[in-house]
């Protein structure tokens, strides 16, 4: 339909990329398009809105992606497009349009290339690669945010400690993996802090229509930060009067950061395996160091409570590389299973998630 649109505005409008503008003025919905002209081989025209793409700064050359790590390491300077950008590229420039069609600059990021992140290695597959990074993945969320006895609310941005003083309530939307990380953070948010938390899946928050509590805090969970319903419900929530967003998320630069007022990311390193894995540990941390310092705001948890906190959660890479070490064991007991056909996973209180969580990856 798209490009159909576009050859009749070719015909009204000589100019290829005001012939795209205008086609783009009429779409409506999610979309990331790669347009090319075959009278201009040479110009791609890029426009995006509600989906991600990137554009990745080469030599002599340019890329577009949804994802920089599609491009490592033919480049490591990547352009984010806003919302509604439209670009054109070549071999030798990029130029960018708003949507409202006025040429603008957007900032260069430079990401550095590590090898060890997108190889294999000893491993047969990344999902058991990225299962044996956790405890690497988990250290280096926590590394740089938790002091000996405390948890500084800068960690979140400047403004955290004046949001968190007001927050009376916490509303959590996420999808899959993510969404089952926030059903377990809200058993310790209601436990720990006292404030009522409502857990729900984005794609069915961002459809209805609810009602906010004066003060409530609006966290979204996402590995990537491009998910479609995740920033969607984001989006809806700056205009149905939250108190402020938070995002945690592993990529600095997704759309889901770039417009949350608050944001922890995990550094997880980067995930390849389809089936979340050590993404899901690193949010579960995140969403504890968020519910010490709101049950401190709340005045629920003590200096005593919170430095017990603190060491538990510097233990965690030791206990996950301790759980590692049963690899051959489970892999015998997994033997035991290999010909059945059913499983039933079964769990309790923040057990209860965690069980959705073991049958999602079953099925994965």
């Amino acid at each position: 339909v798209v490009a159909h649109l576009r050859y009749h505005a070719l015909s009204e409008q000589p100019n290829f990329l005001g012939a795209v503008q205008s086609v783009v003025a009429r779409l409506q919905g999610a979309y990331a398009l790669a347009i090319v002209n075959r009278e201009h081989p040479e110009s791609l025209i890029v426009v995006r809105a509600g989906c991600p793409l990137l554009i990745g700064l080469g030599i002599g050359e340019n890329f577009i992606a949804s994802d920089h790590l599609a491009l490592l390491p033919v480049a490591q300077r990547f352009i984010y497009l806003d919302e509604g950008d439209i670009a054109e590229v070549t071999r030798s420039k990029v130029k960018i349009y708003s949507a409202q069609g006025q040429e603008v600059t957007r900032k260069i990021h430079k990401v550095e290339f590590s090898h060890d992140g997108s190889d294999r290695g000893q491993y047969r597959h990344y999902m058991q690669k990225e299962i044996f990074e956790q405890p690497e993945a988990v250290a280096g969320t926590l590394e740089g945010r938790i002091a000996e006895r405390r948890i500084p609310d800068e960690i979140f941005g400047v403004e955290a400690a004046n949001v968190f003083s007001q927050v009376k309530a916490v509303q959590i939307a996420a999808c899959g993996t993510s969404y089952h990380a926030g059903l377990v953070a809200r058993y310790w948010l209601e436990a720990l802090t006292g404030l009522p938390c409502l857990v729900e899946t984005a794609s069915e928050l961002r459809y209805r229509s609810n009602v906010v509590l004066p003060g409530t805090l609006f966290v979204t969970l996402s590995q990537s930060g491009e998910t479609a319903d995740t920033l969607a419900a984001q989006r809806a929530a700056k205009e149905s009067g939250y108190l402020a967003t938070l995002s945690i998320c592993n990529v600095p630069e997704s759309s889901l950061v770039r417009s949350a007022d608050l944001s922890l990311m995990m550094h997880a390193g980067p995930e390849i395996g389809v089936a979340s894995t050590k993404a899901f540990t690193s949010q579960l941390v995140c969403l504890l160091m968020l519910t010490v310092i709101l049950g401190r705001h709340q005045q629920k948890i003590t200096a005593a409570d919170e430095a017990e906190l603190i060491q538990q959660l510097r233990h965690l890479p030791k206990g996950l590389e301790e759980a590692l070490e049963l690899d051959s064991e489970i892999q015998a007991l997994a033997e035991l299973f290999g010909d059945k056909q059913h499983a039933l996973f079964i769990g309790r209180g923040p057990l209860y998630p965690l069980a959705l969580e073991g049958a999602l990856k079953l099925k994965e």
